[in-house]
């Protein structure tokens, strides 16, 4: 796996960098410049199972994107190449209408003594690029402020959260449970077909770059400028008044596969 990334470490200093959690953030940042969060698999129907084989093959040689469960099994497998002994959990995700279908946002776990730590690659706009640390200090990002707590829920005991101008702001919950690896396909299936899955009906695609963020809908795109608090500091939208110009922003943003993909996707929209 590190094999197929390696001009990218190299390119990020990876091989430099003598001290672990510095190396993870690399990877972490890795990810974040080469893979986008998308949703087209599920739009396309692309419900095949999941394997080390098809992740190598899609995520790391073809570059295409994904969502968490593609992304952070994918950084998972990476980081165990690299000699890192991780693990992979379930979280559950919290929405301003409650919880989000239960265990369906797969992430990362690394323990160093009596320490833990999360990483996620998978989260679009909500990426804090470097591991956070449970019950450490906060963590400053390109997409803004996060922190790790210990706090009992309906959903976990341990809490991730981001800052907000009206203060800290729930983003999901899990028990520091690790669970297989084939864990990522029931909860692709969870995607793919529960009624309340927020990634059945509509295209999404977001990456966090080194000031903000970026997403694209169906509608429109959108980039956001982040202060160091966190803060929006400036939002630039444009309207789509086409599918055409809709993929003319995935073309400058996204791989030649994801670009592709979205092709396919208005495809199919073309002939409902």
């Amino acid at each position: 796996m590190k094999d197929i990334l390696k001009q990218e470490l190299v390119e990020f200093g990876y091989f430099q960098i003598q001290e672990d959690f510095e190396r993870l953030a690399c990877v972490q940042r890795v990810f974040a410049n080469t893979f986008k969060f998308e949703n087209l698999d599920v739009l396309l129907g692309h419900d095949a199972p999941l394997t080390e084989a098809t992740l190598e093959n899609d995520i790391l040689l073809k570059k295409r994107g994904g969502l968490c469960y593609e992304l952070n099994s994918t950084l998972f497998l990476v980081l165990q190449s690299l000699g890192f002994d991780v693990t992979l959990a379930a979280a559950t995700v919290w929405s301003d209408s409650g919880w989000i279908i239960d265990r369906t946002h797969t992430i990362v776990l690394f323990f160093q003594g009596n320490d833990m730590y999360l990483l996620d690659s998978g989260s679009g706009s909500n990426l804090s690029l470097q591991p956070l640390k449970l019950d450490g200090p906060s963590v400053s990002a390109p997409s803004g402020v996060f922190r790790l707590r210990t706090e009992k829920t309906e959903r976990g005991s341990i809490v991730s959260e981001k800052k907000t101008a009206d203060g800290w702001m729930l983003r999901y919950a899990f028990h520091p449970v690790p669970v297989a690896f084939d864990d990522i396909n029931r909860v692709k299936t969870m995607i793919h077909t529960h009624p309340d899955s927020p990634f059945t009906n509509s295209l999404l695609i977001a990456k966090t770059f080194s000031a903000g963020t970026i997403s694209i809908t169906e509608e429109r795109m959108s980039k956001k400028w982040i202060n160091a608090q966190g803060l929006v500091e400036r939002e630039k939208r444009i309207d789509f008044a086409s599918h055409t110009d809709m993929l003319e922003y995935i073309k400058q943003i996204a791989s030649r596969s994801t670009y592709e993909a979205a092709q396919q996707y208005v495809k199919q929209l073309s002939e409902r």
